[in-house]
């Protein structure tokens, strides 16, 4: 609120609204919470495919070699590395993930 003084000045009265705030600071924090929750399920659905794709792998490894022939076993083996670079590869993301995942975990720390 404005008001004049006598000589002449303006003096201005000037109050922040902090109703908002907490409300806004919560709004905040479950996004966060959500976000991680988010991640988490990823990062547990990439553990799961990458076990399960192992366990995969390892019966169809028992499989293919049983009375197999050489040639038969090369071709598996050149599969099998193929496989093994592209699993390495892929590691990266895994480790991007769970970063990620961290860094909402200090978030709410914080907070």
């Amino acid at each position: 609120m404005a008001k004049r003084g006598a000589d002449g000045k303006i003096i201005i009265d000037t109050e922040i609204d902090k109703s908002g705030i907490k409300h806004d600071a919560r709004d905040i924090e479950r996004e966060l919470a959500g976000m991680g929750k988010t991640i988490s399920k990823d990062s547990s659905r990439y553990t799961n495919e990458m076990a399960k794709n192992y366990e995969y792998y390892g019966r169809s490894v028992r499989r293919v070699y049983r009375g197999q022939s050489e040639e038969a076993r090369r071709m598996h083996g050149e599969m099998r590395q193929a496989y093994m670079e592209q699993r390495v590869s892929l590691y990266k993301y895994k480790d991007q993930l769970i970063a990620s995942k961290y860094a909402f975990f200090s978030t709410r720390q914080i907070s």
